[in-house]
């Protein structure tokens, strides 16, 4: 018999793990992004919660930028089939924009800027990639037009979501992600 085949393979639990726990996010994603998109806010047009980006925040912190691009390629991906390929095109582009802001904010600033900051900043990048793309697409200049709606809805929407991210990181057991999912 080959020595290979006796031999216990100790990390296979924890990978089936870190599987489970990556579906559970996408799963958590994707329900989020849905409640969203049925929930109409008195707001000028196109303004959303943005609470699927709670989960991509906690991805980025707890565990790693590739996590949270793929959660972002996920989510990207459920609307398309939801939404339809131009509200993919947005989510995708607003979505990679806004993680690659909180990414670099946190690898500049890491423990010196807090939470709702770091998620007003990414906030207001997905809004501005967003409309950036549609003024692209639909050969007009909308985002100056509509830039001061873009900014306070990304400051309100971004702190909501930053707060929210604050109470759960103690909660969920944030920067220990990994150790827990190992254990």
């Amino acid at each position: 018999m080959p020595s290979h085949i006796n031999k216990t393979n100790k990390t296979a639990p924890n990978r089936v793990k870190k599987i489970a726990f990556f579906g559970c996010l996408i799963a958590i994603t994707v329900v989020l992004s849905a409640l969203e998109s049925v929930v109409v806010l008195p707001m000028p047009m196109g303004v959303k919660l943005g609470l699927s980006n709670i989960v991509i925040m906690y991805a980025v912190f707890c565990l790693g930028a590739p996590s949270a691009v793929a959660l972002c390629l996920f989510k990207a991906l459920f609307v398309v089939l939801t939404r339809g390929v131009i509200a993919g095109l947005l989510s995708l582009t607003g979505g990679f924009f806004s993680v690659f802001v909180i990414i670099l904010l946190n690898a500049i600033f890491f423990d010196r800027i807090s939470y709702a900051l770091i998620s007003v900043f990414g906030a207001i990048t997905h809004n501005m990639a967003q409309y950036a793309l549609v003024s692209l697409m639909l050969s007009v200049n909308l985002i100056w037009i509509y830039l001061p709606t873009l900014i306070i809805s990304g400051v309100v929407m971004g702190l909501a979501t930053g707060v929210i991210l604050s109470v759960l990181m103690p909660i969920i057991g944030g920067e220990n992600a990994e150790k827990n999912i190992d254990s």
